[in-house]
Formats: structure tokens, C-alpha cells, sequence
């Protein structure tokens, strides 16, 4: 239930729902909410799925997991920057599931922070919180489920601090590195050159991390 498996999860049911069920929820299909929406998955996808690519993705072309990995991360992102800078949208571009003016940058702080951060907090953050500290957070920890919380320091088995406190402290700290992220889709939003030069920085930053997971294995 990470939240790159979530957020591409919402985006494809969003997609399915728009181009095939506009009759059952046709407040979808209004061009403002469709606007909002768009905004909301660019930013999550510019953010943390972006920001996952130079951390922790290896760009390998002979390790199918590591390559479809990469890709999980990295085409989402790149697909809704072409959407957003699409040929043509000197004014306007529309589609059936996504309506982007251009020329309008009023009120981004709002549309690509406020908008995404809440959505994403009662999406994502609440209920991954109850589910992994205080519904499941047992069953995980006697199974040994690999969870991103388990692998990090904020698990130490040497703490004496409750599962839940640990858990609200993880929280807390992954969403202060979720709003900076964030940042990111303010300027990709208003500049192309600057999105053209984030992708490239995320392929060299994968092919680095390939190149310091390949050098590693050969030094052991």
C-alpha cells in the first residue's frame, strides 16, 4: 500500500471512469473538475513518484524487477508532463479525461499544493496509518512483512516507544519529504525547460544508482 502503487492505482480507475462511465458520474466529466483532478495527479506523480526514481530506482536493462520498477515510478510523471506541454496548447488542450489551460498559472499554490496535499492525506495517510500501526501493525511485525516503515530506522527493535507512536512519527516525517517534494510540480508546471531538465536529472540519477548497486556487488 505504498503510495506509488496507490496513486498510479487512483490514476487508472480515474482514466477507466472518465473515458467509459462519464454517464454514471458525470461530475467527472465537467471540464473544472477534470482541470482539479489532473493538477492533483500531477503533483502527486512529479512528487513523490519522482522523487522515489532518485532515491531508490536502478536503471537496468538486465534485471526485469529493477527495470519495471523504474518504469512504475518514472512513466506516470513523464506521461502527464507531455499531457501538460502537449503540442499545440498554446491556450488550450482537452482530451477526454484531462482539460489544461496553458496560459493560466493563477492560484497554483493552492491547485498544485493545498488541493493534492489534502486529497492525498485523506487517500493515502490516514488510512495507510491504521492499517500499518494500529489495525495490521502486529500481524506485520510478527511475519516479518517487508513494509517501507519496517526497513527504515524509524522500526529500530532497540525503541521502547509504542508501535503506533512510532508509526505517527514516520507519518509525520514522510510528509514534511511529501510537501518539498511538491515544490517540484510548482516549477515543471510553469516551465517546460525546466521539466526536460528534471527527467533527465532522474535518468542519470537511476543510471548512478545502477552503477553504485552493480560496483557494490562486485566489491563483496
Amino acid at each position: 500500500m505504498e503510495v506509488c502503487y496507490v496513486a498510479n492505482a487512483e490514476w487508472i480507475v480515474y482514466f477507466l471512469l472518465v473515458t467509459t462511465c462519464t454517464s454514471f458520474f458525470p461530475l467527472l466529466a465537467e471540464e473544472g473538475n477534470k482541470q482539479v483532478v489532473f493538477k492533483v495527479f500531477y503533483c502527486w506523480f512529479m512528487g513523490p513518484l519522482c522523487n522515489h526514481v532518485w532515491k531508490g530506482c536502478f536503471f537496468s536493462l538486465s534485471d526485469f524487477h529493477y527495470y519495471a520498477t523504474f518504469w512504475l515510478h518514472f512513466a506516470p510523471p513523464l506521461a502527464l508532463f507531455l499531457m501538460r506541454w502537449q503540442e499545440g496548447s498554446q491556450q488550450q488542450s482537452s482530451s477526454a479525461f484531462i482539460v489544461v489551460e496553458a496560459s493560466n498559472n493563477t492560484n497554483l499554490m493552492y491547485e498544485l499544493f493545498v488541493v493534492p496535499t489534502a486529497i492525498y492525506f485523506l487517500t493515502w495517510t490516514i488510512p495507510y496509518y491504521f492499517i500499518n500501526f494500529v489495525f495490521c501493525g502486529e500481524a506485520i511485525e510478527k511475519h516479518q512483512l517487508v513494509t517501507v516503515f519496517n526497513s527504515s530506522a524509524f522500526a529500530t527493535p532497540s525503541s521502547s516507544l509504542p508501535l503506533w507512536v512510532k508509526g505517527l512519527i514516520y507519518i509525520l516525517v514522510h510528509e514534511v519529504v511529501i510537501w518539498t517534494t511538491f515544490s517540484v510540480a510548482q516549477v515543471t508546471w510553469r516551465s517546460k525547460i525546466w521539466g526536460i531538465l528534471w527527467f533527465l536529472f532522474l535518468v542519470l540519477a537511476a543510471a548512478n544508482n545502477q552503477f553504485d548497486h552493480v560496483m557494490k556487488i562486485k566489491r563483496s
